[in-house]
Parts: structure tokens; C-alpha cells; sequence
């Protein structure tokens, strides 16, 4: 996926709504594109956490084989933690806009709506998971 292309895909993603031309223009230069192939082992239980994956198209998986959902990594890259389940790309694959910690972190000092919406996401996942339910 070329820059233009991840600029244009980074705009339709809600956490990225409310980031002008310049910052979504900003965000795809500090990242890359990949795409897994089906069950294909993208990182593992233990490993230092050193990237960021929003997932484009396909999913990616935990080792349970539940969803790890449409950013995957960024808890664990923003407080240091190793990662905490295997990540595996799903029966179909998984495309990605792979970010490195180090670039993901000062994207979030830059676009604070960004940090803003990962943490309603990650409230909106711990109601769920209190509700007794999966978040996707």
C-alpha cells in the first residue's frame, strides 16, 4: 500500500476522523503497510512489544483464537509491557498499517483525539468484557 492509499485508508478509520490532511499525512509516513498471510505468527507471548497493528482487512488473532481486534499492540507498547497472547493472522489473512512504539507514541503526543479515542475504546472493552461478552 503506497502512502496516498494509507492516507485515504487512515481517513475512513474512526479513530483517525478528526486528524487533518496534514496529520493523517503525518501518520502514514510513520508507518508501513504488510500483509500476513493466513496463520501466519505476527508476534508472540513474552516478546517486547515494538509495534502497533491496525488492521485493514482480515483479522488477527490471539493464541486463544479469539479477535484481537482492529488495533492490536497498543497497550502493551505504551506501558511496556510484553505482549500477552500470540498474535496470528486469521483464516484470511491480515493487511496492516504497522507502526513502530517509538513513532506510534509521538503520533499519539501529536493527535491527542487519537489517545483520546483508544481510551474509549479500551472502556468500552472492559464494560463489555464485565457484561460477560467479547469485544471485536
Amino acid at each position: 500500500m503506497e502512502l496516498l492509499e494509507r492516507i485515504l485508508v487512515l481517513a475512513e478509520i474512526p479513530f483517525f476522523t478528526d486528524c487533518t490532511l496534514n496529520q493523517l499525512t503525518n501518520i502514514a509516513l510513520a508507518s508501513y503497510s504488510r500483509n500476513y498471510l493466513p496463520g501466519h505468527m505476527i508476534a508472540r507471548r513474552g516478546d517486547a512489544a515494538k509495534r502497533v497493528y491496525l488492521v485493514t482487512r482480515g483479522k488477527i488473532l490471539k493464541d486463544q483464537g479469539l479477535p484481537a481486534g482492529d488495533i492490536v499492540g497498543w497497550r502493551e507498547a505504551l506501558s511496556g509491557m510484553a505482549m500477552t497472547s500470540d498474535l496470528i493472522a486469521g483464516p484470511e489473512g491480515a493487511d496492516c498499517i504497522v507502526f513502530g512504539k517509538g513513532p506510534f507514541i509521538s503520533i499519539l503526543r501529536r493527535a491527542p483525539s487519537i489517545a483520546i479515542a483508544l481510551m474509549e475504546k479500551a472502556d468500552r472493552e472492559v464494560k463489555c468484557r464485565e457484561n460477560g461478552n467479547i469485544y471485536e
